[in-house]
């Protein structure tokens, strides 16, 4: 399950002057990747318009002026129709997703994505470029792959961090899988059903409590968790309800 990681923020593109960043919007849609498909680059953490990939992608995959990172270990690029994208995307798989402008610029745009059936709850923090907070707002809800677009406008800002960080706990009742998801296969079989998304506390432990009716009695259930700050899967477990 995702965001993966967070799963984040889709297009960015360049203005006809690159170099003008007293107004940016960000579009992703030149690196090349077939349809649906997805594509991990470990060890790289940041990429701006000179990075060329190990697969020869690149340069000039984004605009002249800003650099693009995760505080992972790795970048991915997601396809267009990958889990319901619909167009080329970039993700992290760290906490947060980062944007670190050449020139401070006092108006920009971008939006923001998860992929179909894995919502999440996303912050966005504007920083000048001595790094004080210029703006903070949490409790974006990205419920899909429908863009949900964010907008700055306001004193010059030199970087933006774009964090999720929710818990997905997801079950089946038909079997231990495997099943192919944005975090990788799950132990669990479709159809999957997952909770709402919860938030962990400082010691990592996300939780809710619910009812189970009483002819679940006998039933396996299949389940595990993802969380979506860093697209890392839970192990899994198999339960037979008393």
């Amino acid at each position: 399950m995702p965001s993966c990681c967070l799963l984040l923020p889709g297009r960015i593109t360049p203005k006809p002057n690159s170099r003008d960043f007293s107004a940016l919007h960000h579009e992703i849609d030149s690196f090349p990747l077939g349809y649906g498909a997805a594509e991990i680059f470990t060890g790289i953490a940041s990429f701006d318009e000179t990075t060329v990939f190990p697969g020869g992608q690149g340069p000039n995959l984004v605009a002249d002026g800003c650099t693009y990172a995760t505080n992972g270990d790795s970048i991915r690029w997601n396809g267009d129709g990958y889990f319901g994208m619909s167009t080329v995307t970039v993700m992290g798989n760290g906490p947060s997703f980062s944007l670190t402008y050449d020139v401070p610029t006092g108006n920009l745009s971008f939006t923001l994505q998860t992929f179909d059936g894995y919502p999440d709850s996303i912050s966005v923090s504007v920083y000048d470029a001595g790094g004080a907070l210029l703006s903070s707002t949490a409790g974006i809800s990205v419920p899909d792959s429908t863009p949900v677009p964010f907008a700055y406008t306001s004193a010059l800002a030199g970087s933006v961090v774009i964090t999720g960080g929710g818990v997905l706990i997801g079950y089946s009742l038909t079997g231990a899988g495997p099943t192919n998801t944005p975090f990788g296969p799950v132990d669990m079989s479709a159809p999957i059903t997952t909770l709402p998304t919860l938030t962990a506390n400082a010691s990592g432990i996300a939780s809710m409590a619910t009812g189970v009716p009483a002819r679940a009695s006998g039933f396996t259930v299949y389940t595990q968790a993802a969380d979506l700050s860093g697209g890392l899967l839970s192990n899994s477990l198999a339960e037979v309800i008393l």
